[in-house]
């Protein structure tokens, strides 16, 4: 799968480094950055041929397949909804939500999509 990290922080940095090094099938051909210095330093740490300063331009980038959240929870649930209107599949850090309402709203976007939508816990 061709995966669009968003975010650039510590945890999106987590997450490509272990889809680099333990997926050998999957990559990360996209990130997406509120800061372009950071987005641009992402994709150069990781030798990624895409960046972007604007989020639904990387969910909707035609190479990207699945989208991976590592965003301040307060943006989960707006790249899900952008992730519902592109179609693409995405995958969430915890927490899905910061509320029950909010989750519940973010399986509804997905199943509504007809996409796939993923939990990721690191921490267990």
């Amino acid at each position: 799968m061709k995966i669009a990290i968003l975010g650039s922080g510590f945890i999106a940095r987590f997450y490509a480094e272990s889809l680099h090094a333990q997926r050998r099938k999957d990559r990360v051909v996209m990130v997406y950055s509120r800061n372009e210095d950071n987005a641009q330093r992402f994709a150069k740490d990781y030798d990624l041929p895409h960046y972007t300063t604007l989020m639904q331009d990387a969910i909707e980038h035609p190479e990207v397949e699945v989208v991976l959240i590592a965003l301040p929870n307060n943006l989960h649930i707006e790249a899900v909804r952008g992730c519902a209107l592109a179609k693409k599949h995405v995958i969430c850090t915890k927490p899905l939500g910061r509320t029950a309402e909010e989750a519940k709203t973010m399986l509804n976007l997905v199943e509504e999509a007809g996409i796939f939508g993923g939990y990721l816990e690191d921490l267990c």
